[in-house]
């Protein structure tokens, strides 16, 4: 009789054979890649607001703010990005939750990599010097991401490179444009409440 994609019991493979086995080293790394990100989003929220309040002057209600900003925005960002995945590779078989996880994974690259051009603003700022290198600092934060992002996909969705550089120029280039959006207005209002 037939018992389904999974078995009776929810872990012999489709053809009836042997139970599957716990791959032990994928298991740990990929626990580990979800310890490092934990590790960093904990850092994070721990220094962002001594950076906001000790280095920029501005009070603990005003750096709650922008930190909670910070969730609420990855909060709809994230299915955003996703979703331009799936706008992008749509003939792929695949649902909107595998692309989140790659919208995740691929944030969580950029995360990792925001500390390099944020300790550059910091050092410049509490330097006060007038510098090219936050300017490139960011190009070369922007540029890496994309490069990342590029290579990722190529992996993912197994489209060849040329495909893979002009949808993820595409879905780089218009999540870039509404977040930057999102923030000048965000930014504005947060300068607009303060100034009253």
């Amino acid at each position: 009789p037939d018992v389904g994609a999974a078995g009776h019991r929810g872990h012999l493979p489709r053809d009836g054979g042997k139970p599957m086995k716990l791959n032990y080293k994928r298991t740990i790394l990929v626990g580990f890649a979800f310890f490092l990100i934990c590790a960093f989003w904990q850092a994070y929220d721990n220094t962002v607001p001594l950076i906001l309040t000790n280095k920029f002057g501005m009070s603990q209600t005003w750096s709650g703010v922008i930190m909670a900003l910070d969730n609420v925005l990855a909060l709809f960002l994230l299915p955003l990005f996703a979703l331009l995945l799936k706008w992008a590779y749509h003939k792929r078989r695949m649902n909107f939750m595998q692309h989140f996880v790659h919208a995740i994974h691929i944030n969580s690259f950029f995360l990792l990599l925001v500390a390099v051009p944020a300790a550059i603003l910091i050092y410049y700022a509490e330097a006060q010097e007038n510098n090219d290198a936050i300017l490139v600092s960011f190009e070369l934060f922007f540029a890496l991401v994309f490069l990342y992002m590029l290579l990722s996909s190529h992996t993912v969705y197994r489209e060849g490179w040329f495909k893979t550089l002009v949808k993820s120029l595409l879905v780089f280039g218009s999540f870039t444009f509404v977040a930057l959006c999102i923030a000048f207005v965000l930014i504005i209002r947060l300068i607009y409440t303060y100034w009253e």
